[in-house]
């Protein structure tokens, strides 16, 4: 197997329209979610968080190096503010052959 270079994940975020414009800088240089919460006073509520396989699409494919249809491990999160509307959505897909999850729940 060949993927010593390859891409172990790949990442899709999509934020409310109404919140978007402001992060262009953002994204890359710190959490998203302290912006939200220190810069905009937006509140965020919980994530929910959906672990589950699916088969690679061509794009994340292509971009992990792996065949389209190839096993991935998926990772869908929503976010939601404390009014309960929804922030963002992501959807992340993991190499197949190298994925490892390491999971902490707060219990307080």
């Amino acid at each position: 197997m060949a993927c010593k270079n390859s891409f172990l994940l790949r990442d899709d975020l999509f934020i409310i329209r109404s919140l978007k414009s402001c992060l262009r800088n953002q994204l890359t240089s710190s959490s998203l979610f302290n912006y939200f919460e220190q810069q905009r006073d937006v509140n965020v509520g919980f994530i929910d968080q959906l672990l589950m396989s699916e088969p690679l699409p061509a794009i994340a494919g292509e971009f992990m190096e792996l065949p389209a249809g190839a096993p991935s491990l998926v990772v869908k999160d929503e976010t939601y503010l404390t009014t309960g509307k929804m922030l963002a959505f992501s959807k992340q897909y993991y190499d197949y052959r190298r994925a490892r999850l390491f999971m902490v729940k707060k219990i307080r």
